[in-house]
């Protein structure tokens, strides 16, 4: 089990009697029910292992349901039970899935729910002084400084210039350039 699943229950604020306890978060999105239809939603609370939603219409238990929260992206499940203006869903994902919600969790926690500017699908650590190597389709190499690096991108500072959605590789790593700031390249993983 990983770290972030593993203090998972520590991550709650409150005494909860789930197998898999949940932390209170208001989170928008959509749902599409099993029948296609789909309508706006809010979490309730949420865990790695379930969601509850508020919701305008219900479905039936056992049925699929796809969630596609703001913050956390898209969410598969079934749900388990449901009530007039809400549905809980048990989340089918596998380990690494429920990893990364995990960490997007304690993210939101920690620095609020679409509150900030901050947009990235996961958080990224100041690594200012690394270098690195960015190859461009042609096969140019090229040293570059590495700033900031997550699980989904980088920020780099290089002398080349790739045009906006080029693919290149950052290390090992295939990338897509994302955009330009300044006298940096942002690249986000592919």
């Amino acid at each position: 089990m990983s770290a972030a699943l593993a203090v998972w229950p520590e991550r709650c604020n409150y005494e909860e009697q789930r197998v898999h306890p949940r932390v209170t978060i208001e989170i928008p999105g959509r749902y599409m029910l099993a029948s296609g239809e789909e309508f706006p939603c809010k979490t309730v609370d949420v865990s790695p292992w379930g969601i509850s939603l508020r919701v305008t219409k219900s479905g039936r238990p056992g049925d699929r349901v796809l969630v596609y929260l703001r913050d956390l992206g898209r969410i598969e499940g079934r749900i388990v039970r449901r009530y007039p203006d809400r549905l809980a869903i048990e989340i089918v994902a596998s380990p690494f899935r429920r990893e990364r919600i995990a960490e997007r969790l304690d993210w939101l926690l920690h620095h609020g729910s679409g509150q900030t500017a901050e947009r990235r699908s996961s958080s990224r650590e100041d690594m200012e002084g690394s270098q690195t190597i960015l190859r461009t389709d042609d096969g140019d190499e090229f040293t570059a400084e590495l700033l900031e690096l997550s699980l989904s991108g980088a920020r780099i500072k290089v002398a080349a210039r790739p045009p906006v959605g080029a693919r290149v590789m950052l290390g090992q790593q295939h990338a897509i350039v994302e955009r330009y700031a300044d006298d940096s390249l942002a690249l986000s993983f592919s």
